[in-house]
């Protein structure tokens, strides 16, 4: 009995060191390249992104579980300025009309469609 259960136990240890899967065991040797699905195409990396695993499609080299997820930095936690009493208001600036242009004789076009008579 003893015999049949440690011979159960090193078969299961054995093979949690083996291949995740059928597949992993015909790409581990080719080099790395990991892709997921992005809006308008797949693009992959060298390095497996832990943070699109929902977006992962295929892969070569080995299985993205071996390597080791990048610590997760906790949110920040922020804290509003004091509250201040007072404020300070720039006056309200003054709208005016916009200066019309100069018109020179040189790019006056009269309605007539006559040429304008040059001046000396």
């Amino acid at each position: 009995m003893q015999k049949g259960l440690f011979l159960g136990v090193l078969l299961i240890a054995l093979g949690a060191c083996s291949y995740v899967d059928e597949y992993e065991a015909r790409v581990y040797d080719k080099d790395p390249l990991y892709c997921y699905q992005s809006l308008g195409e797949v693009q992959c990396y060298q390095k497996p992104q832990a943070h699109d695993e929902r977006r992962f499609v295929n892969y070569h080299g080995p299985h993205p579980s071996r390597y080791d997820k990048p610590v997760v930095k906790p949110d920040p936690v922020l804290i509003a300025p004091p509250p201040v009493d007072f404020y300070v208001r720039d006056p309200e600036p003054i709208p005016s009309p916009k200066p019309l242009p100069k018109v020179g004789v040189s790019n006056y076009v009269p309605l007539t469609g006559e040429k304008p008579k040059e001046s000396e």
